[in-house]
């Protein structure tokens, strides 16, 4: 696969990113995943802090004041047989400005947002806040207002104008799927711990007319709703529990319960559903090069029906 790919993981403050980014490494080896990250630069110490402020300190990261730029570079592992890893692909991840969703900016915020972390990126995981702390205070007056409509109306319509082999695939993580309320035995909870609605979810945090240009623009090849903790759940003597510890936080930090029982729900999968993508696609081009067209077309419907 080609090096030069970019993968961008996108949210406004507080929706997850830094949690998402301390843990993916794990998730991906719970998952016995091929794949690793590796931080570029000053995202090593970054990283480093991170981590041990969740598995040393047990405290979720703060909510970013400054924005940090962090690389990363997504490989594949070397194989047994002492072959040299696979593909490079970049991964940054970058804060939503918050006047975007405000409704309130000027169109030039949007157009240097997708200039800066959408364009040419081959994949975008979308963190949504399933908490919707980020609807408090002033950013949304009213209830009726879709918050995301003029983020994803703008970037939409220049990704639109980009060719059909450039248009990315997207994950929509609705992270802190293990915060949300209704966990008995009715709850919308399957054993694994996914919640089972979570496009419904999404489009309450979208907003309903976002939602709709993304079903618009997006076929289901191109878009993937996910649920996503960073920690999941952990069993306690009254059953299974969020991970965020409200009584040992005090209301001044976020403590974990139990680090060494951090179970990622769906963080793998988001990063690794892109990367499936984008091999399937460079394997169709190889084919359409070897054996043309036609074959080709034929092997990619044979895989999508018998879901391969």
């Amino acid at each position: 696969m080609p090096s030069d790919k970019v993968i961008s993981i996108l949210g406004l403050k507080k929706a997850g990113k830094t949690t998402f980014l301390g843990v993916l490494n794990l998730a991906l080896a719970l998952e016995q995943s091929p794949w690793r990250i590796r931080p570029v630069g000053q995202t090593i110490k970054d990283m480093s802090d991170l981590t041990a402020q969740i598995f040393s300190q047990s405290e979720y990261p703060p909510q970013t004041q400054v924005e940090n730029k962090m690389f990363f570079v997504v490989e594949k592992e070397a194989t047994m047989l002492g072959l040299s890893p696979g593909a490079q692909f970049r991964l940054h991840a970058a804060d939503v400005p918050g006047e975007a969703i405000r409704g309130v900016a000027g169109a030039s915020i949007y157009h240097d947002f997708y200039e800066q972390y959408v364009k040419g990126s081959s994949g975008i995981i979308f963190l949504l806040d399933s908490q919707q702390s980020w609807l408090e205070g002033e950013i949304l007056p009213n209830k009726g207002t879709d918050p995301y409509f003029p983020l994803f109306s703008a970037i939409i319509a220049q990704i639109q104008e980009q060719t059909e082999g450039a248009k990315p695939y997207i994950v929509f993580c609705v992270t802190k799927v293990d915060q949300v309320e209704g966990q008995g035995p009715n709850s919308k909870f399957d054993k694994e711990g996914y919640f089972e609605e979570v496009e419904e979810l999404a489009e309450k945090i979208l907003g309903r007319n976002a939602k709709a240009i993304i079903d618009q623009a997006f076929d289901t090849d191109h878009v993937y709703w996910l649920p996503v903790s960073a920690t999941g759940f952990v069993d306690t003597e009254k059953g299974r529990k969020s991970q965020w510890d409200k009584e040992a936080s005090n209301g001044d930090v976020n403590k974990i319960r139990k680090p060494a029982s951090i179970k990622p729900i769906g963080v793998a999968e988001s990063l690794e559903w892109i990367l499936d993508k984008l091999a399937d696609d460079d394997e169709d081009v190889r084919i359409r090069r070897t054996r043309g067209k036609k074959y080709a077309d034929v092997v990619k419907g044979l895989r999508k029906f018998l879901g391969i």
